[in-house]
């Protein structure tokens, strides 16, 4: 065997065994998003009366942080009578001071999703102008990167789902976006039970 023969093998098995490595991964990171899935049905089926709707959601955004190994994640509440977005849900650092503080829905990532009613990763987002750093100079907080997605019933928008800065410093991705879609229609579908329970009123069936 000549030389360049055996420099051909050797970068052939480089290259085999990283297509072995990147499935491993892939892999584990299915496993780990069907796990999660399947927990979060467990949820639902456990999770049923009205009261225990905003428990769901919790359970939805602690879901979506696991998976996607996020550091920090909120879901925000869109008010139609202002133009609003409220944090109503924050798992954090910053959490206590975060529930209840507003932005208006022209602001920032998640105000350019709710507009657009379509989902936005910006994993620099100091050099993306879609970013509005207000909240982490309000908060003392540091944005590394974020994927936000809508949280839609039919053309309604009922909020938006934040999740922000990987655990291994990592770029949030395409997968973590679907993922998130489909966690946010499952927070959609409990806020718009929510408003229903709300506008007919206690006891009301």
């Amino acid at each position: 065997m000549n030389a360049a023969t055996l420099q051909h093998y050797q970068q052939e098995n480089r290259r085999l065994r990283a297509e072995n490595e990147k499935l491993l991964e892939e892999n584990v990171a299915l496993r780990s998003y069907l796990t999660v899935l399947e927990e979060l049905y467990q949820a639902t089926q456990e999770i049923t009366s009205k009261d225990n709707l905003f428990e769901l959601l919790n359970v939805i955004l602690y879901s979506a942080m696991r998976v996607i190994r996020a550091e920090d994640g909120s879901l925000l509440l869109h008010d139609e009578s202002n133009g609003e977005l409220e944090f109503v849900l924050v798992h954090s650092q910053i959490q206590q001071e975060l529930i209840g503080h507003r932005i208006p829905e022209d602001e920032g990532v998640a105000g350019w999703v709710a507009r657009n009613k379509s989902p936005l990763i910006v994993n620099r987002p100091r050099q993306d102008p879609r970013f509005s750093d207000s909240v982490d100079s309000a908060f003392n907080f540091s944005t590394s990167g974020l994927v936000a997605v809508p949280m839609m019933t039919g053309d309604k928008l009922m909020g938006v789902i934040e999740l922000l800065n990987k655990e291994d410093h990592t770029d949030f991705n395409s997968t973590d976006t679907l993922l998130l879609l489909i966690l946010g229609q499952a927070a959609a579908t409990a806020l718009e039970e929510i408003r229903r329970h709300t506008e007919t009123g206690p006891g009301a069936e």
